[in-house]
């Protein structure tokens, strides 16, 4: 990785961070974008023309893809992958049924640990006589870590995600 940026998720405008990709000799694009944002982001990219590869996470969709046009044609979507057996088997006996080959164990892992740093940040508020409010959660939140199934997640100060 040569350049990292966080945008707002507002921001529509990506011709300034594309051109500093291109600055520093990145050789592919990667953007994690959502709706309306990552629509111009590809639509900029390709009208600056840049040469690499362009990749975005799984919320690239199928609406996404119609709404950005020609503009979407070679982008690569990546998927979260998580497989672990002991995941895998403690999946499939609180939903029987349901075949954990079927289903793709990253968003169930999301999930999971979407509820893993509640419980954490509750247990955490509950020590300070706190209660878990939407308040306390956004105030907490920045410089939060936990440990989830997809390892120990920790929340910048910047609101920026880093797992490891």
């Amino acid at each position: 990785m040569v350049l990292h940026e966080v945008a707002n998720r507002d921001t529509t405008d990506f011709r300034t961070l594309i051109s500093r990709s291109r600055t520093v000799g990145a050789d592919a694009l990667y953007l994690p974008l959502y709706g309306p944002a990552m629509q111009a982001a590809l639509r900029q990219a390709r009208d600056l023309r840049f040469p690499g590869p362009i990749l975005t996470g799984d919320s690239f969709s199928e609406a996404d893809i119609k709404d950005t046009g020609p503009a979407a044609e070679g982008v690569f979507a990546s998927q979260i992958w998580f497989d672990d057996d002991e995941f895998r088997s403690i999946h499939a006996s609180r939903f029987p049924g349901s075949s954990s080959s079927e289903v793709n164990l990253g968003f169930v892992a999301l999930a999971y640990d979407s509820l893993k740093v509640l419980d954490a940040l509750a247990a955490e508020l509950g020590k300070n006589g706190q209660a878990l409010t939407s308040s306390t959660i956004t105030a907490r939140l920045p410089g939060f870590c936990f440990d989830g199934i997809l390892g120990r997640t920790c929340i910048s100060k910047d609101r920026v995600v880093g797992r490891r």
